[in-house]
Order: C-alpha cells, then structure tokens, then sequence
C-alpha cells in the first residue's frame, strides 16, 4: 500500500474506506505484532496468503469490499493459523456470510452481530 507508513510494533491497524484494491504481501511481514485489523469500506478483491505472518491477529474486519467467492478470495489456510476471534465479511456482493467469530468471542465478552439473521 503506497503511501502508508506503519510502525511494526503496530497493534492495532485501521485502513477501512480507504479505496483499497490490493493488499500488497509485504505489508504483513512488517505486521507481525498486529492484534486487530480493520479493512472495512473498500475495494479489496482478495487477501494474501501472506496475512499469516500477522501470527497475534484476533479481529480482521473485511466488511464492505469486493471480495470474490471465498475460494478464490481468502487464503483459508492461511487465516487458519491465526488466532482470530472475529472475521467479518459481511456485505461483500460475492460471499453470502455473516459474521464468523469463535467460541473465544463470548468468553472475551464481545458481541455477535448477526446482521438480523437467526442460527437454525
């Protein structure tokens, strides 16, 4: 990302409604502290495989972008090594999702915004 300049002892990372297209890989190898990241309101197609190296994310925020179906668009794997809380994908026109978070979500207190849907 041209133009950003983050401290890579950053723990908390907001970069929504930014226009945001690609998420450029070496980013995250600078990010290894990041604990919440925020790339809501944008027009990201995809997420690298490289978000690994966030190995403390809890909360990614991808509400609002462009995001393809999930195979093509969120190195599952990847965000499978993570230790995330909360992942919301929301209102991306190609993923029909709610938002994903883990049984550690009510443990830590936090809400589950469901987006008026109900669990059947």
């Amino acid at each position: 990302m041209p133009g950003y300049a983050v401290a890579e002892s950053c723990r908390v990372l907001d970069l929504s409604r930014n226009l945001l297209e690609v998420l450029e890989a070496p980013l995250f190898a600078r990010l290894r502290c990041l604990v919440e990241l925020d790339l809501s309101r944008n027009k990201i197609r995809a997420v690298p495989n490289e978000i690994a190296a966030c190995r403390g994310l809890r909360k990614l925020n991808l509400l609002s972008n462009s995001l393809f179906p999930v195979a093509r668009s969120l190195p599952v794997d990847a965000l499978a090594t993570l230790p995330l809380v909360v992942l919301d994908v929301r209102f991306n026109k190609k993923i029909r999702a709610c938002l994903l978070y883990t049984s550690d979500a009510a443990d830590e207190g936090l809400g589950v915004d469901l987006g008026g849907r109900r669990i059947i």
